[in-house]
């Protein structure tokens, strides 16, 4: 009798154990691991996990641009281009790519290079409003009002608002309809 209680007692041992133990075994777990571990803000964590999914896919334009975000969360942003650079060469129409390293090159000062991918976001999704913020600012940072302006006027047409003293800064310029 008392064997059969040791039998079940390792038994259930092992289940908990299975359950307590995070095993994934495809890219697209690896992937949710990374972005829970990302949310937690455990970037060192997220990034292995994003790693790990490209080992197990190389052509995972979505582990490229996850592992391209938490790089710029810790400022490698010459990293984080790479990656987001891979996630465009496997998937051109991918909006959100463009637009995140738009953000590297933004904190990294290459505002032309931004705007171009901010440009690129818009055109793939032209309703996304967070594109035309950001590509405003950039506009901004370059000193082109015009632009900047008809993406203040585009941001208010999507149902968006604008900090008013940007919009007064722009208008005392005279960068108007």
């Amino acid at each position: 009798m008392k064997k059969g209680y040791l039998i079940l007692g390792v038994f259930f041992s092992l289940l908990l154990l299975n359950l307590t133990t995070v095993r994934a075994e495809t890219s697209e777990e690896y992937v949710h691991l990374g972005n829970v571990s990302g949310k937690q803000e455990k970037y060192k964590e997220a990034i292995a996990y994003y790693t790990k999914a490209l080992k197990a896919n190389p052509d995972y334009a979505d582990a490229y641009y996850n592992r391209g975000y938490v790089y710029i969360e810790i400022r490698k942003y010459k990293l984080a281009i790479a990656d987001l650079d891979k996630a465009i060469e496997i998937d051109p129409n991918y909006a959100a790519a463009y637009h995140v390293r738009g953000i590297a090159y933004f904190y990294r000062k290459k505002y032309t290079q931004a705007i171009f991918d901010y440009s690129n976001a818009i055109e793939l999704d032209p309703k996304n409003i967070k594109f035309y913020y950001s590509r405003m600012s950039a506009y901004f940072k370059v000193g082109n009002g015009d632009r900047a302006w008809k993406d203040v006027i585009k941001i208010q047409q999507l149902g968006g608002t604008v900090n008013p003293t940007i919009i007064n800064i722009l208008k005392a310029k005279k960068y108007r309809d």
